[in-house]
């Protein structure tokens, strides 16, 4: 019975996050009943992370064990064909038996984006945050900056982690924080002149701590808080100090990094 490796790609507004839950829509729940229509199913999938309701993914890998004789290709495309238009498998590989999705993942990318305008067509309102007010992009990179390196960061976790876990269980490394001005075509159509994306690098997150450092570095970028707050908030440890998170809807999952494999994404070393 053979492993595959996928690579999916999913705009999230219509599911609730991507792991199973009871009586909600799902991407996995998505994934693994298409993988029983084409009588491939043999067993739970693994995704490599979480991602909330409302996430989307440009690469998130999956590993599945497979009732599949043909080459991983075919299988790819017969899933494209029963999957919901808005999940897609954009690569599919063999793997070896042990690979994990999850466990052998050495680092994650996540990318968030984020306008400096009150109003967004419709086709970037599900995919942009459009944040009313001007963003300094000078303040924001010095904010995105100070993320970088090993901290606990129970000021940016979900309440329900910050509170269940010690200051090392709240420990990651952060590989890259950026803060970047987008330039895209997507700018033309945007009643703005400025689309930010805020890159992030680490070898793993805690729920909703992406979006929490998003909405952090914006408060700084608006000029509600000082650089030196992102300092104190890492030390600190408490969400009580930080106001919501950062809408969902701008949040993609970007790519995973494995040891010696190919970047998920592009298909090039990373």
């Amino acid at each position: 019975m053979p492993r595959v490796k996928l690579v999916v790609s999913y705009d999230g507004r219509a599911y609730r996050g991507s792991q199973v839950q009871p009586n909600v829509p799902t991407v996995q729940d998505a994934l693994e009943k298409a993988l029983r229509e084409i009588r491939a199913y043999a067993g739970a999938t693994t995704f490599a992370g979480r991602t909330d309701a409302g996430v989307h993914a440009l690469g998130q890998v999956v590993s599945c064990d497979v009732h599949w004789d043909a080459e991983p290709q075919r299988l790819g495309h017969a899933l494209n064909g029963v999957l919901p238009s808005d999940i897609r498998v954009m690569r599919c590989e063999r793997a070896e038996p042990e690979f994990n999705a999850r466990f052998d993942a050495v680092s994650r990318e996540y990318r968030y984006r984020v306008a400096d305008t009150p109003r967004l067509s419709p086709l970037h309102a599900g995919i942009i945050w459009a944040h009313s007010g001007p963003l300094d992009p000078e303040l924001a990179a010095e904010a995105a900056g100070k993320f970088m390196g090993r901290h606990s960061f129970g000021s940016f976790a979900s309440a329900g982690f910050s509170q269940r876990l010690d200051a090392e269980g709240l420990e990651r490394q952060v590989i890259n924080c950026c803060w970047t001005s987008i330039d895209s075509p997507l700018v033309a159509l945007l009643e703005s002149d400025c689309l930010y994306e805020l890159r992030i690098v680490a070898e793993g997150f805690l729920p909703q701590m992406v979006r929490n450092i998003t909405s952090a570095v914006v408060d700084v970028a608006s000029g509600k808080q000082r650089p030196e707050w992102i300092e104190y908030l890492l030390v600190s440890g408490d969400r009580r100090l930080l106001g919501p998170p950062a809408p969902p809807h701008g949040l993609i999952l970007w790519n995973v990094e494995y040891a010696g494999n190919l970047d998920a994404t592009t298909g090039n070393e990373g």
